[in-house]
């Protein structure tokens, strides 16, 4: 199993951070496009790879899992680091800017 940091298509201020998320999908990358089970509500929301951090110091209590994977709609691989850019330089929510490639 690998963890994977998601940006959450969620528009709002609370939300805009990294969550992570367990896989066991081959072939994820940053960028890919993904489902996930978001909030108490286990609503079914979009996501993008960020990052692959490495196995955390204390195990998570109730671990959520990347659920599949959307090729057609993923976003190239350096548009992440771009969209990191335009966050810090302009100020704006994660998912904007990661909206400006989709």
């Amino acid at each position: 199993m690998e963890y994977v940091d998601l940006i959450i298509d969620n528009s709002s201020d609370q939300t805009d951070r990294l969550y992570t998320y367990g896989t066991e999908l081959p072939g994820l990358v940053p960028g890919s496009r993904v489902a996930v089970s978001f909030s108490t509500g286990e609503r079914k929301k979009a996501a993008y790879v960020h990052s692959f951090p490495g196995p955390p110091e204390q195990p998570f209590r109730n671990l959520k899992y990347v659920e599949t994977v959307d090729v057609p709609a993923s976003l190239p691989p350096d548009a992440i680091p771009v969209a990191d850019w335009m966050r810090e330089r302009y100020f704006c929510r994660r998912i904007d800017a990661v909206k400006c490639f989709a």
